[in-house]
């Protein structure tokens, strides 16, 4: 009789990452025919930072994947000396493998298939791992709840107008993107969609009232008693996208299901990895 074959991911970081974290796995255990299970404790127990916290739990793939509530000092320990020990071997041969470096979209993971049991780690954020199973990522990433209030009034107006998401993430992030960017995507956008209305979503709306961005044409999305999961929900409700260097918005404009939908993407070296946007997103350099 076989052995279960399992597929662990550790997740860490915020909700793009571990939806990036999810998408990789899900595709590997499906390819693999292997139970994914998702550990949502190990390296959230030493984010002492951000204290960050598992976050997928407002999705439907919540119920239907085993999770791990993550080991202790002494299972980190054994996990870097295992891992020491399977340097040199190929990785579709070791038990933990971590995302090669540098980032970057490796086919031959991408083409994985699990033959022994295996923890992951690492972003994985290229479309390209999980490409082959988008429509049952999309089925996995419905959310549980339904927005409700003042929330469920705005996604009418998102839905019925040609609204634009705009995120800006500048507070507690590395590279800055310049208004010169935003100018630029809101430009192109314009003349692609002459009734274009602009949803800002930021975690700084007072530097986008400084830089002048006002009119009409903008709607200043303040978050007021939202949670940032309610923002992302409301921006998936968006039909165009224009998004920061930020896999919150990735995600919210992944998960955009307009059929016209068009992408404005930063330039991939401002991204971690190169390989993050997609060939079918626009990309202003």
């Amino acid at each position: 009789m076989s052995r279960e074959l399992n597929c662990r991911m550790l997740l860490s970081g915020g909700l793009g990452n571990q939806l990036f974290q999810y998408a990789f796995a899900r595709s590997l255990s499906l390819r693999s025919g292997a139970k994914l299970i998702l550990d949502t404790g190990t390296f959230f127990k030493i984010d002492h930072r951000y204290k960050r916290q598992y976050a997928l739990d407002a999705f439907t793939c919540d119920s239907s994947v085993r999770k791990f509530g993550g080991s202790g000092p002494f299972g980190r320990f054994y996990r870097r000396c295992w891992m020491q020990a399977e340097k040199g071997q190929p990785f579709s041969r070791r038990r933990f493998v971590d995302e090669p470096r540098p980032l970057g979209y490796y086919p031959e993971y991408g083409a994985w298939k699990l033959d022994r049991s295996a923890c992951l780690s690492g972003y994985w954020q290229c479309p390209e791992y999980f490409r082959e199973c988008e429509p049952q990522l999309r089925e996995d990433l419905r959310f549980v709840e339904p927005l409700s209030g003042e929330s469920s009034k705005l996604v009418e107006e998102l839905e019925e107008s040609t609204s634009v998401a705009v995120h800006l993430r500048r507070l507690d992030f590395g590279t800055k993107l310049t208004m010169r960017y935003y100018k630029s995507a809101i430009e192109q956008m314009r003349k692609r969609f002459g009734n274009a209305r602009f949803f800002i979503f930021s975690d700084d709306p007072q530097w986008w009232i400084e830089e002048g961005q006002c009119g009409n044409e903008f709607v200043l999305m303040s978050a007021g008693n939202r949670s940032a999961m309610e923002d992302f929900q409301l921006m998936t409700h968006c039909r165009h996208f224009i998004i920061a260097n930020s896999s919150f918005s990735w995600w919210a404009a992944w998960l955009g299901s307009a059929t016209d939908k068009c992408v404005i993407a930063p330039p991939t070296n401002s991204w971690l990895n190169p390989n993050t946007i997609p060939e079918e997103w626009e990309v202003i350099q």
